[in-house]
């Protein structure tokens, strides 16, 4: 799998649920010389916190 990219996205609601409702995401992996490096980034939306970014990386060998 030498320079591969794959990208992703990702979606999500709750129900039934008082805090959190929509999640989004996306995230793109690529097989580099040295290492596997994925990069993500996810949005969720709270009713007391407003809006929430996480941000990952992982670099695996």
């Amino acid at each position: 799998m030498h320079g591969m990219k794959c990208f992703f996205l990702r979606g999500g609601y709750k129900i039934n649920v008082d805090e959190e409702n929509i999640s989004l995401g996306a995230g793109v992996r690529m097989d580099l010389d040295i290492a596997r490096f994925n990069l993500d980034y996810a949005f969720s939306n709270f009713e007391t916190l407003g809006s929430v970014h996480r941000f990952s990386i992982i670099l695996g060998f």
